[in-house]
């Protein structure tokens, strides 16, 4: 394990020996750079060493710039180690949910949810998804010009409702998921986003709206469905009744109606933004790499007598996740939080409960210590039989350790069916006089809104 270079040293010496950031300005701290040019500034913060300081306000922060610091927080000390500020912000939206839950409470709730997630519930999922995305691809003509962004969250959106609730028929709830999904975009790009942020800690800076009557209006309908489920008594083969029967371990604990509302607030946040923002980002990176483009649409010629593709046929499509796996390295979330709530030692730095330590997948992913040439999109990289991959640690879209985030099979079918039906119709280019696409930094890194242009593959 790394060790930062501090021990032998006092507490109070080994905290100065942990540099600050540049670019610290007064009253703001770092606030300003993190908001106008934040994975630049995250990405040079691996030159000030293993573990550096900022300052949001007057606030210290620890920022961990190695993998083997960020597993001790998530893996090997993860009980030292609580969601912090980010995640107080979520709870207005999802309540106490996987996302925002920790200790006990969590372990419980994830025992539960476990088996909507195995293997065999995936496959069933499977098929909504391969059905949704050909329905989606199949309602597009050859020269249609659309955007690509909500083309992707329109069908993420409806995947992920589609396996949540797979037999309502209530457009209330839809419609009502939608708004809220708009509603909670918004503010949480401006949560997350550098001033905002830190509203407890600069008076002066602006505090998102929650919007609590669209809150309490998907509340309310998420509890008649509820009710609806329990009344039947039937089970059906989606995510909801999985929650509502499922016991620990035989222990017939179950979760309340609240728990599993709070999860399903959750899901929806969890399972729409980040899934249909890295299907962007992959129909994007295409265009731009002819040859990959090209390699992909070889393979899935190859599987094309077993289509539609199922979930069995996404163990075959190897490079199909090799792109996959480039997506989500190049484009990963570019800041998360904890805060520590028992004292923990970092070689000689005591980090006393209450302090909040904060590290960037996206930087990681772009250290030249652990990627050659970081900034270029290379599936090869992650092929097997070329290299060993990174290091532990260094790669973890999902998360790790007890935060591995528990729908990651379902993710990866999702994703590989999605690209597989589509790239399998169509080539996507971005339309003519369109700028380059940018990456857009809110509570993801999205690409930027350029219109693409679909062409029916011959």
């Amino acid at each position: 394990m790394v060790d930062v270079d501090i021990q032998g040293r006092s507490t109070t010496d080994c905290d100065a020996a942990i540099h600050s950031a540049p670019g610290r300005l007064p009253f703001l701290g770092h606030s300003w750079i993190l908001r106008h040019h934040p994975l630049e500034f995250m990405t040079s913060l691996q030159r000030s060493g293993d573990v550096s300081k900022i300052y949001l306000g007057s606030r210290q922060v620890y920022v961990l710039n190695h993998p083997d610091l960020i597993r001790r927080v998530l893996v090997t000390d993860a009980h030292s180690f609580d969601k912090g500020a980010l995640f107080d912000q979520l709870r207005g939206y999802v309540g106490s949910g996987l996302l925002t839950s920790s200790g006990s409470f969590h372990r419980k709730q994830r025992r539960l949810m476990q088996s909507a997630f195995n293997r065999e519930q995936i496959a069933v999922y499977a098929e909504t998804m391969e059905r949704i995305a050909a329905e989606r691809a199949d309602s597009w003509q050859d020269g249609q010009s659309l955007s690509i962004n909500r083309e992707m969250d329109d069908l993420a959106f409806s995947i992920l409702t589609g396996t949540l609730f797979s037999s309502h028929s209530r457009d209330d709830i839809g419609a009502e998921i939608r708004k809220w999904l708009s509603v909670r975009i918004g503010a949480m790009g401006r949560t997350l986003s550098a001033l905002p942020r830190w509203h407890r800690l600069l008076p002066f800076a602006s505090r998102p709206s929650l919007d609590p009557e669209a809150i309490v209006r998907l509340r309310g309908l998420l509890d008649e469905l509820i009710t609806e489920y329990r009344a039947t008594g039937a089970r059906r083969q989606d995510i909801l009744s999985i929650f509502l029967t499922e016991d620990a371990e035989g222990t017939g604990e179950r979760m309340t109606d609240s728990e599993v509302r709070d999860e399903l607030l959750t899901l929806l946040v969890a399972g729409t933004e980040t899934t249909s923002a890295a299907l962007a980002w992959t129909f994007h990176e295409l265009h731009q790499a002819p040859d990959i483009e090209h390699r992909l649409h070889s393979e899935l010629g190859r599987a094309g007598l077993r289509r539609p593709f199922s979930y069995e046929s996404c163990a075959e499509l190897l490079y199909v996740r090799q792109i996959l796996k480039e997506v989500l390295r190049r484009h990963a979330v570019w800041l998360l939080m904890r805060r520590v709530v028992a004292p923990v030692r970092f070689g000689g730095l005591e980090l006393r409960p209450g302090t909040e330590v904060c590290f960037s997948p996206y930087a990681v992913h772009h250290d030249p210590r652990f990627y050659v040439d970081p900034f270029r999109f290379d599936p090869d990289r992650w092929r097997a039989q070329s290299c060993s991959g990174p290091p532990r640690g260094a790669f973890f879209p999902f998360g790790m350790g007890n935060r591995l985030c528990l729908g990651e099979s379902y993710a990866w079918a999702e994703l590989i069916i999605v690209v597989a039906t589509v790239a399998a119709r169509w080539k996507l280019a971005p339309a003519s006089q369109e700028p380059p696409v940018t990456p857009v930094v809110g509570t993801l890194i999205r690409p930027s809104e350029t219109a693409m242009v679909v062409r029916a593959r011959c």
